[in-house]
């Protein structure tokens, strides 16, 4: 009955591992022999013989776990040779379309290309061998499209984390302000400045400043209205005064009686006796019958 149970127990284990191994892989088209892809490669020998052990790998072939001719991602076979030497400096691939393992220089790699010859199944020994990622090998200096793609991922997974954190911070702030409304309503109501009397203060305000600039406003416009017409009515003043003295003649001053035409000395000379007395020696003798007068 034991013997029955522990049976049962060691298939269904079996069963199981079958089941992951089959979901982690997946059967690939256009290569000569059966090829599957994989996540990872083994890491020890033990698990390098269970897959060999999984893909029931004879004596004719040998296991063998290496990138495709893309280095995108890592495949899984039994490849026809029972031992696959490779040189030092190189690492292996596998081509579709001649399905024939061809070599890869890998003496720019930063670090843990292989530095002795070495067999296919000892591949986990050199683990820069097998590490991609997305089209070159990760200690190829050049190769950036991992890290381009970790850093995509973790700005993906923060920005994911950060709109999580903001919506929580959001119904929590919400909550606490219904909180604090239904708190307001059973409460005594807040004393401080309400709008009401932040409108009245705006209010008296308006009324002081509103009149105060309409004053200002008016006394400028008055007072340059005022120096306006002032300077223009000085300026037509004195324009009248230069067109009055331009067009009078001076002339001597006459009597209201006078004639106009006579020869008759201007009154002001009639009343200069010293004016007189030099006119009448002017005029020479006097006539005859005039001295006795």
């Amino acid at each position: 009955m034991d013997f029955q149970r522990t049976s049962w127990l060691v298939a269904l284990g079996a069963f199981l591992s079958s089941c992951l191994l089959l979901y982690e892989c997946s059967k690939l088209d256009g290569y000569k022999f059966p090829v599957w892809t994989t996540n990872s490669c083994p890491r020890n020998e033990t698990e390098w013989d269970d897959r060999s052990s999984f893909f029931k790998c004879n004596y004719e072939s040998s296991y063998a776990c290496l990138p495709n001719e893309n280095f995108t991602e890592l495949l899984e076979f039994c490849y026809p040779f029972q031992v696959i030497s490779i040189q030092k400096g190189f690492c292996l691939y596998l081509p579709k379309v001649k399905s024939k393992v061809d070599a890869y220089n890998c003496s720019h790699f930063q670090q843990g290309c292989p530095t002795e010859h070495y067999r296919g199944s000892t591949v986990y020994k050199y683990p820069s061998c097998v590490s991609l990622g997305r089209g070159c090998f990760l200690q190829e200096p050049s190769c950036k499209r991992f890290e381009a793609l970790c850093f995509f991922m973790l700005h993906c997974v923060t920005k994911i984390f950060n709109l999580h954190t903001t919506e929580l911070q959001e119904r929590r702030r919400i909550h606490q302000i219904g909180e604090r409304l239904t708190k307001n309503v059973t409460e005594t109501p807040f004393q401080g400045t309400s709008s009401d009397e932040l409108s009245t203060n705006s209010s008296v305000w308006v009324m002081i400043f509103a009149p105060l600039l309409t004053i200002i406003f008016i006394s400028v416009v008055a007072t340059l209205l005022f120096l306006f017409f002032r300077r223009r009515k000085l300026q037509l003043r004195e324009n009248n005064d230069e067109e009055n003295s331009g067009g009078i003649e001076q002339q001597p001053f006459l009597g209201p009686n006078a004639d106009p035409n006579s020869e008759e000395i201007p009154i002001y000379m009639k009343n200069n006796p010293d004016t007189a007395s030099s006119t009448s020696k002017l005029g020479g003798a006097t006539e005859p019958g005039q001295e006795g007068i």
